[in-house]
């Protein structure tokens, strides 16, 4: 049973005022918090089987079919073995683990989006450049010859959605 005078003993003031009658507590009890917080995200990040964030990335040869791991800042196309753009950034997802990845889609730019992101002044960009470079990002399923699609097109995003798991959410599978 709650005391008479319970929502005295709850309002703001009260809540207040046993705060500050009990700083040194508070303060611990704060500390405590903010340590198990951390030690939990320290421990989720370093148990994970992945990193938490790669520099790396799968590329393939489109016409030799030899994958690659590059540097992520390097952008498709890329040369290739014969010397022609063909080398492009390749997607790879899985439900399960990463030994048992699926190429979802490839990736490239075209030269005018290629040319905005390779510059050195990234984080200057015009909103037209934005627009470029967006407009320009191109994706294609992995099967031979399928065409190019813009990123932004309902065909890009039905290639993208194609995984699906059974058990399971679908990750990205990093070098």
């Amino acid at each position: 049973m709650l005391p008479y005078n319970w929502r005295e003993k709850l309002s703001p003031a009260a809540i207040r005022d046993t705060v500050n009658a009990n700083s040194k507590v508070v303060a611990l009890v704060l500390i405590v918090v903010i340590v198990v917080a951390l030690a939990y995200l320290i421990k989720s990040n370093f148990m994970r089987n992945t990193p938490v964030f790669s520099t790396k990335g799968y590329f393939i040869d489109e016409e030799t079919g030899e994958v690659k791991v590059l540097e992520k800042s390097q952008h498709a196309p890329l040369l290739g073995a014969s010397g022609k753009p063909t080398v492009v950034r390749v997607y790879y997802f899985t439900c399960t683990s990463c030994k048992e990845r699926k190429p979802i889609y490839y990736e490239k730019f075209t030269d005018e989006a290629k040319a905005i992101i390779d510059r050195p002044d990234r984080n200057q960009w015009t909103p037209q450049d934005e627009t470029i470079v967006r407009m320009g990002t191109m994706i294609r399923s992995p099967e031979p010859n399928s065409p190019w699609y813009n990123v932004m097109t309902k065909e890009a995003n039905d290639i993208k959605a194609r995984i699906e798991c059974t058990t399971g959410n679908p990750q990205e599978c990093d070098p």
